[in-house]
């Protein structure tokens, strides 16, 4: 169950959301019929790698667990250098205002 509900839950919100941040961030406009092509792509892919094995099945989860691992590292490595002011150890601190 949590696999069909995962796999509709990322399609739909990778279909309905990437178009608005296409257009939104790097105003590329597309068809608003896109979406339905996208949903179908994701689905067909998700369809594709569960039902091509377990061990293809966790190698893919364990690649992209991994790049999601690197890429969120890279963001909170980039946003504490972005302003060390204000990123320091006093953010941790106890104290009451």
């Amino acid at each position: 169950m949590y696999q069909i509900m995962s796999l509709a839950f990322i399609g739909l919100s990778v279909a309905i959301f990437l178009p608005a941040l296409l257009q939104e961030i790097f105003g590329i406009s597309i068809p608003f019929y896109s979406w339905v092509l996208l949903l179908v792509l994701i689905l067909a892919f998700g369809y594709f790698v569960s039902f091509s094995g377990v061990k293809n099945s966790v190698r893919y989860a364990m690649v992209m667990a991994t790049i999601e691992v690197i890429i969120i590292a890279a963001i909170s490595i980039i946003i504490i250098t972005a302003r060390p002011s204000i990123n320091t150890v006093s953010v941790f601190t106890l104290y009451m205002l």
